[in-house]
């Protein structure tokens, strides 16, 4: 019987036990402090449950925040953008919220939002004047757009970065890229030409040789009564020709696909170097 007595306590007291502890891991601020913690561990998605669970009892304006950085963080732009205009009304973030929506649509591409909104009522704040024209005139440079006024474009950066971006703009407005009827016409003239045309000097002059060489012994097979060994040099050569011709082709695409990827990587060093890419909070 005592066993029975002692048996039951003990589950009375473990149950009351598990009771206070679970109450105390569950308490608001406890919870808050545990999201926090995710939070700074960038483990966004578990922070954002213990930040719903405190809203539910306590709404604070810097959790809110907290949670549109965290799905920023997660790369789910537009819900950060959504969670971010929650806090339009705020007294003390407002700003920072309304920064946030540009930014999460810059990184979500939405580049016609930035250049048709964000310099208008409600996503406009003078706090951050300078950041969101710096981020409208960076899009100009990552997307199709060619058309620009030089001035105007690097208006908004400091003095020291505004010969780099020059650069980029003259490449961007005016890519250098080889045109690739013109590279097709040279290889038929003369073969091995287009592959010059690009650059590609070694491979131009192996195909002019190539190509001659095979045709020079079909003549002199020709010549000497070799027919058969004139036939085949013929064909030898009229392979390396309709291959230099197709070679100077795709060379001609390859050179393009290298000046487009020079510039992009150009862009992102300038970018990301001088901290334009992702402009932070003054908060």
């Amino acid at each position: 019987m005592k066993n029975k007595i002692f048996f039951f306590l003990t589950l009375v007291f473990i149950s009351l036990q598990a009771r206070i502890y679970a109450q105390e891991i569950l308490n608001p601020e406890n919870r808050l402090k545990f999201g926090n913690k995710l939070f700074e561990e960038k483990d966004y998605l578990r922070a954002i449950a213990e930040f719903d669970e405190y809203l539910k009892t306590n709404d604070n304006d810097t959790v809110r925040f907290n949670i549109a950085r965290s799905y920023f963080g997660m790369k789910k732009y537009y819900q950060a953008a959504d969670q971010y205009k929650t806090l339009f009304s705020s007294y003390t973030l407002q700003d920072e919220a309304r920064f946030g929506v540009i930014k999460s649509n810059f990184f979500a591409g939405d580049f016609s939002f930035l250049r048709e909104s964000s310099l208008n009522s409600p996503y406009y704040t003078s706090v951050y004047d300078a950041e969101i024209r710096r981020l409208i005139n960076i899009t100009y440079l990552l997307d199709n757009t060619t058309q620009f006024e030089n001035a105007k474009m690097i208006a908004p950066f400091p003095s020291d970065a505004q010969t780099k971006l020059m650069e980029l703009m003259r490449s961007k407005s005016n890519p250098p890229y080889k045109d690739e009827l013109t590279g097709l016409l040279l290889s038929i003239a003369a073969p091995g030409l287009g592959k010059v045309y690009v650059e590609e000097y070694t491979d131009g002059l192996i195909a002019f040789a190539a190509t001659g060489l095979s045709l020079f012994i079909a003549v002199d097979s020709f010549n000497s009564g070799k027919t058969i060994k004139g036939w085949l040099f013929t064909g030898i050569g009229a392979f390396f020709y309709g291959g230099s011709i197709y070679g100077s082709a795709a060379a001609v695409q390859n050179y393009n696909a290298g000046v487009k990827f020079n510039f992009e990587r150009e862009l992102n060093l300038f970018l990301t170097g001088n901290n334009f890419f992702l402009p932070r909070e003054k908060f």
